[in-house]
């Protein structure tokens, strides 16, 4: 006497996919169901016995935006915010009922993509969810975000090289946001988790129990365009450009207003128009090389619906986070394993004088 889910959806399930639930009840025979999410009903009827419901479209609207509104709080782990949210669901047959909880990431995926329902996620590109490839560019931020943890869950980092760690306690339940470099300090200058230049093998734990491979390829301090994006997985990456780009910068009238200033001839003769002001924005073309590993995540970036462009093009001096579009693409050449990106920056308008 209950109400049966013969398709269901995991725990904490892309929210941009589509997200079927087919129920049914084994007593009661109603060719109508109520599903009732946050507090809103909606109205099925049956299709042979069975009831269909799509939370694609719900679950898309737990997510105020695709920006990374998650400012360095000081902290080095902090609460990574609007990366899952969930959707508490009743389903009502007559007088069956069933509650279920749902939980969503702000993220997508696609054919051949990894998909786990576990908590212990990386929230980056992986075959498995166990084993990461980062590059970490020394003096530029550089941070991982992790799906969930509990209140006092302690994550650990040991380094297979040096035997090294770098621990760190979760100070609320959720997604996470750990650190490992703010631009004007880091764990390898403070020297709580020193990484060195290249490649750093690093076993990650919760509370004692392993959860992943980490392997960050440190590159030394130098100068660049670094850019953030909302990945596929529901956090956000970043990856520096190098420093050598083609800059365009581009003006235009706003228009121009007529004026008289009731001169004869013989008294001086003006333009009777003046300008209302202009109109200022600019591109920057980029170009980055990366390996095999880098690409698997970097390629997200032509798919984001929000990157930002870092503000300070040097290292160790910080700098702001503000919103850009791009162009572009990503030549690949698997055989050498090197490929290159070639972005086309569109910069905000700039602040003018005008009317």
């Amino acid at each position: 006497m209950a109400i049966i889910l013969t398709k269901d959806i995991q725990d904490f399930y892309p929210a941009y996919n589509d997200s079927f639930v087919e129920f049914s009840s084994d007593t009661n025979s109603n060719i109508t169901a109520t599903v009732t999410v946050n507090s809103v009903n909606f109205q099925l009827t049956s299709f042979d016995g069975r009831f269909l419901f799509n939370f694609n479209q719900l679950s898309k609207l737990l997510f105020n935006s695709f920006e990374d509104k998650n400012e360095d709080g000081g902290l080095w782990i902090q609460r990574l915010n609007d990366a899952v949210n969930s959707l508490n669901v009743t389903y009502n047959i007559g007088a069956d009922t069933l509650t279920r909880t749902y939980s969503f990431v702000r993220a997508v995926s696609n054919i051949g993509d990894y998909f786990t329902s576990s908590s212990n996620q990386i929230l980056s590109y992986s075959k498995n969810a166990i084993d990461y490839n980062l590059t970490y560019f020394e003096g530029m931020p550089f941070w991982i975000d992790y799906k969930h943890l509990e209140k006092g869950d302690i994550m650990r980092f040991e380094s297979y090289d040096n035997k090294l760690a770098y621990e760190v306690t979760a100070l609320e339940t959720g997604a996470q946001r750990i650190w490992f470099d703010k631009s004007y300090s880091s764990t390898t200058n403070t020297m709580s988790f020193p990484l060195h230049n290249h490649l750093n093998n690093i076993h990650v734990s919760v509370n004692g129990v392993f959860k992943h491979n980490l392997n960050i390829h440190k590159k030394s301090a130098d100068c660049g365009i670094a850019l953030k994006w909302a990945n596929n997985e529901g956090g956000y990456n970043t990856f520096q450009f190098s420093k050598y780009f083609r800059e365009t910068l581009r003006a235009s009238s706003i228009g121009s207003l007529t004026r008289n200033d009731f001169s004869n001839v013989g008294e001086g003769l003006n333009s009777n128009t003046y300008s209302q002001g202009k109109e200022s924005s600019g591109t920057l073309r980029l170009k980055a090389i990366c390996t095999d590993n880098e690409l698997e995540y970097v390629r997200s970036i032509l798919e984001s619906p929000s990157i930002e462009m870092y503000s300070s093009q040097e290292s160790f001096t910080g700098g702001l986070w503000s919103t850009v579009e791009i162009d572009g693409n990503i030549a690949t050449k698997t055989k050498q394993n090197r490929h290159t990106i070639n972005l086309t920056v569109e910069l905000p308008t700039r602040n003018t004088l005008r009317y």
